[in-house]
């Protein structure tokens, strides 16, 4: 317990390093992910997919989705030592863990992001938006 009151200063330095070095890339990746998934899907003027009516629509949403599948293929290590090569960095720089991680996080959500929106379609046909509280059912605000 000593070593730690002793090194509260270092803890703290290396807490936020840790947390810089994990939100950034989150926050990046679903800045990302989010426009990728859109792509993916496509919209028609009238809201509706234009994956499930044309061939092009699916090969779009398949090339996005399995694109970011073959980016969350590669090893960890392997893209670290990668990384400074390409974007022409040390190896120790903070923007390879920047980089490598905002591509995992990527190859992560715009799956996610893809599919989420079939399983809340049926919900989102069911609920009235012009219905309030006020004009609920009282059978529906209380326990049973």
């Amino acid at each position: 317990m000593s070593w730690f009151l002793a090194n509260l200063p270092y803890i703290g330095q290396l807490t936020t390093l840790h947390l810089a070095q994990s939100v950034i890339p989150v926050v990046v990746g679903f800045a990302l992910a989010l426009p990728l998934a859109r792509l993916a899907l496509g919209r028609r003027a009238d809201g509706r997919s234009t994956e499930a009516y044309t061939t092009a629509g699916r090969v779009r949403k398949g090339a996005i989705v399995n694109g970011a599948a073959l980016l969350y293929t590669v090893p960890s290590l392997a893209l670290f030592v990668l990384m400074p090569l390409v974007l022409g960095t040390s190896i120790t720089s903070p923007l390879n863990v920047y980089v490598a991680l905002t591509i995992y996080v990527v190859a992560m959500m715009v799956r996610s992001a893809v599919v989420l929106p079939a399983p809340l379609a049926p919900i989102s046909e069911t609920i009235s938006p012009s219905l309030t509280v006020s004009e609920m059912p009282s059978s529906a605000c209380t326990a049973p």
